[in-house]
């Protein structure tokens, strides 16, 4: 080994390959940890919620009831979906001493934290200790995922049990026939974790059940005997359906109308939320208002592009180059094979439900909010593919390159990566406790999205909005602020506007002060009335709070008024 060659030496030590990102992905997660548990109490109420925690307590009075209370049996259309959020929240809540809400945010949180679990086991069961670490990076800075995470009741959750479910299909593709039966067991919680809460949890199934068939089409390719496919395919298949049965159990502990009709519900349900209609209106996309079901094909491609980290986007672009690359080139070794059907799966994971979407034709709306489960495998991927061009990038396309030079490019690469995380944090740290509404450099950021895109379209602006227009009272009409009971009025759901306000102020739908949101322009409203106070973030408002006092122009009943 030549000077050059050993003063890079370092970079093929275990510290620097296991140890050092290791440790730093385990520091990721206490980090996040600290950060869930100290923040959770910030997050507004988001529309859903009251609905969701009425089901819960629904699910918890069925359960305690013994069936007798069959409230959870027509509640609404949220019958049709699995409780297993809303009904271990209803059980926590019975136990704890915080806020109802408050209870619900930080089992959200900590739920969160479990989705970030499962994307560093992902990551770094493909890519070793850096693929994990930067998989991990990625989601932990991801603003559209912690924008959900406290308080969105089914597409939050449902993403942590879908990279669980995911994970583990991967898993046991990655070592059939070797898998042990504690992974098999693993797999089928996996599969309950993401059946329980959204019954489209069903296509991780399908992924496992491609598993199976290919494992068997490999057999035969191997052997060139179709018995040996028929022995794969039963020998992996029975295990494979233990596994959905005991997913199939999870599903039905917190879901009271499927637990009726334990075979067959779930695919009516399925049947019903394919056909959803519901919400059925218009809404601003690329600077045009069109309506849920008339969306454009690129509507999820331009969104994921748009809210995505910007390092996330283009890793993924990189990374799909890269992956064709190493298809073409790679060998037919048995062990190369089952390791690309691993990756395989991954891309499926990512590529299959929107492309199902956009061929079906689905109701689209509220940003990626439907498709946030899409965001962790995403980064999954993203961190494979900074961690296979930290590793093997140079010496792949540079062949001959002299160990100084790889070591250069490897480092650099990392820098870059650290960059656009320290970025990432800022970032966080500005949009908080607003994340979700976030856009990326790609959409021109949140004043090129402005006007074009919906910004706060789950009212989680509405608890500052509240506390700015109280902070304006008291430094405007101190003398008056505790003698005198202010009416407020907004877009916003009357009990969410309600839970933020002070002693002295009520919901009225006269009331003497506005505040509203940018969904269907609600902040627009009222707009010859005196501005008092915004939300906003990068100088774009989320959220507008007017004075309706201050003008001797006669109200005009407004839309907003019969809300």
């Amino acid at each position: 080994m030549n000077e050059s060659s050993q003063r890079w030496a370092w970079l093929g030590s275990r510290a620097w390959r296991q140890t050092i990102p290791d440790c730093a992905a385990v520091a990721t997660l206490l980090l996040c940890t600290v950060i869930v548990f100290n923040t959770y109490e910030d997050y507004a109420v988001s529309w859903d919620e009251p609905v969701h925690l009425s089901y819960g307590n629904h699910i918890l009075r069925w359960m305690e009831s013994g069936g007798e209370d069959d409230g959870a049996l027509h509640f609404r259309r949220d019958y049709l979906y699995g409780g297993g959020f809303d009904g271990l929240g209803a059980v926590v809540r019975k136990y704890s001493a915080l806020d109802r809400y408050d209870t619900l945010h930080l089992l959200g949180g900590v739920i969160g934290l479990l989705g970030f679990l499962g994307v560093w086991r992902l990551g770094r069961f493909l890519g070793g200790p850096w693929g994990g670490l930067w998989s991990l990076a990625f989601c932990a800075l991801t603003p559209v995922m912690w924008g959900h995470m406290f308080f969105n009741p089914k597409d939050a959750p449902f993403a942590a049990g879908y990279i669980w479910g995911v994970y583990y299909v991967i898993r046991v593709a990655a070592v059939m026939p070797a898998a042990p039966p504690g992974l098999w067991v693993k797999l089928g919680l996996g599969l309950a974790a993401a059946l329980c809460v959204r019954i489209a949890g069903l296509i991780v199934v399908c992924y496992l059940a491609l598993a199976v068939a290919a494992y068997g089409v490999f057999r035969w390719a191997e052997t060139g005997r179709w018995l040996e496919a028929g022995r794969a395919w039963w020998s992996m298949g029975w295990r494979a359906g233990i596994s959905v049965l005991i997913g199939w159990a999870g599903m039905l502990v917190f879901w009271p109308w499927a637990q009726l009709q334990p075979l067959w519900g779930p695919f009516h349900s399925l049947r019903n939320m394919t056909n959803f209609n519901l919400h059925n209106r218009k809404f601003p996309f690329g600077g045009e208002w069109i309506r849920t079901y008339d969306a454009p094909w690129d509507y999820l491609p331009r969104l994921f592009a748009f809210k995505m980290p910007e390092i996330v986007v283009v890793a993924l672009v990189v990374g799909a180059l890269v992956g064709f690359f190493l298809l073409v080139r790679r060998t037919r070794e048995p062990k190369e094979v089952q390791r690309a059907f691993a990756h395989f799966l991954l891309a499926l994971s990512i590529v299959l439900p929107p492309a199902y979407a956009i061929v079906r034709g689905s109701a689209l709306y509220d940003g990626i909010r439907h498709f946030l489960f899409l965001a962790p495998p995403m980064c999954v991927a993203a961190g494979l593919t900074i961690a296979w061009l930290q590793e093997k990038g140079a010496g792949t396309f540079f062949r001959g390159l002299s160990p100084r030079a790889a070591g250069i490019f490897s480092i650099a690469l990392v820098a870059v990566t650290l960059a656009a995380c320290g970025r990432q944090v800022a970032v966080l740290h500005h949009m908080r406790p607003v994340e979700y509404t976030w856009f990326n450099a790609f959409a021109g950021g949140m004043r090129g999205a402005e006007h074009k895109y919906d910004l706060d379209y789950y009212g989680g602006s509405y608890k500052e909005a509240v506390e700015r227009l109280e902070a304006y009272l008291w430094e405007t009409e101190p003398d008056e602020f505790f003698s005198k009971t202010y009416t407020v009025r907004g877009c916003g759901p009357s009990g969410i506007l309600s839970r933020y306000m002070p002693s002295n102020f009520r919901y009225d739908k006269k009331g003497e002060f506005y505040t509203g949101f940018t969904r269907a322009k609600c902040h627009l409203q009222h707009g010859d009335y005196p501005e008092i106070a915004r939300v906003e973030r990068y100088g774009v408002p989320l959220n507008i709070v007017r004075d309706l006092r201050k003008t001797d122009e006669p109200r005009k009943e407004t839309d907003s008024d019969a809300k």
